[in-house]
């Protein structure tokens, strides 16, 4: 993907490459959904700072970020008021509690090439987004960051490769 020049204006900030990549990539999907997401699941949400991204972007109803460490934020963002409820859960994707087909929004951004079975990853990712929702997913296990979209329909996951092709891929 290329970024545009107000895409990059961060970079001349001193923001990181791949947070700016991550967040024009993020902004773009939320521009072409057919509606506003209500429920987001970020997998490997670090300090949690997706919540605030998708707040200025003016969404509202429920995020929930999962990651292993729990992060210093985490109280901070979850306690402050907003229309975008912000909760947090400490474990790993492949075992932490999530309910099946509750979220309309879903993404982990550089968190799935550091978990033990990735493909048990991906199907519990599958299984907790929404029929009709969509996600992305960013893995820099290849040396490249990669963008992957995810459109769920209700079935079963996609098999999951361990090669990344360095390319967008989408999923129906």
């Amino acid at each position: 993907m290329r970024l545009t020049a107000e895409e990059e204006a961060p970079l001349r900030r001193g923001a990181s490459s791949l947070r700016t990549y991550n967040d024009a990539s993020l902004s773009r999907l939320l521009d072409g959904l057919p509606g506003t997401p209500q429920s987001i699941l970020d997998v490997g949400c670090g300090r949690g700072h997706y919540v605030e991204f998708f707040r200025r972007h003016g969404l509202s109803g429920r995020y929930l970020g999962i990651d292993v460490v729990p992060g210093a934020d985490w109280e901070r963002y979850a306690a402050t008021p907003s229309p975008l409820e912000a909760s947090y859960r400490c474990g790993p994707i492949e075992t932490v509690p999530l309910p099946e087909a509750a979220f309309d929004l879903v993404l982990s951004s550089s968190a799935l090439e550091h978990v033990e079975d990735d493909r048990q990853a991906v199907r519990r990712i599958f299984a907790a987004t929404r029929p009709g929702g969509s996600g992305c997913i960013w893995c820099r296990g290849c040396g490249r960051t990669c963008c992957s979209g995810i459109t769920a329909t209700g079935a079963t996951a996609p098999a999951v490769s361990r090669r990344c092709s360095g390319t967008p891929a989408s999923r129906s």
